[in-house]
């Protein structure tokens, strides 16, 4: 009975995190026409630092951030940052529902580099 409760909770937590993708997106697109891009993204950071410092209150910060290949945590930073900056564009610019139908379709998109990569 445990493993239904946990099954059912997963699935709220999908629904939840969607409707709140959702919801980002068309905040971006209706601040789209008023703020540029940068200032769009800039605040949806400073916002998701705020429960972050609570998630992490009482943990040891050094030792969550301690890796061993700094380069590549960099670079896959780098190309976070550069994801997001390229999606909120998109939003600002077609219609919503083709950017989200493009970042469904993104498994699609990366299957075939990452044949090469992995």
């Amino acid at each position: 009975m445990l493993m239904r409760n946990q099954r059912l909770a997963a699935i709220a937590f999908a629904c939840i995190g969607f409707a709140l993708f959702a919801t980002m997106s068309a905040m971006a697109k209706h601040l789209g026409e008023a703020f540029a891009t940068t200032q769009i993204i800039f605040f949806r950071s400073l916002f998701a630092l705020i429960p972050l410092v609570f998630v992490l209150r009482g943990t040891r910060l050094l030792d969550i951030l301690t890796v061993r290949r700094r380069g590549l945590m960099g670079l896959r930073a780098l190309m976070g940052l550069f994801a997001m900056v390229f999606f909120f564009a998109a939003i600002t610019v077609l219609p919503l529902a083709e950017v989200v139908a493009l970042a469904f379709a993104a498994p699609i998109f990366t299957t075939l580099p990452g044949t090469f990569f992995l």
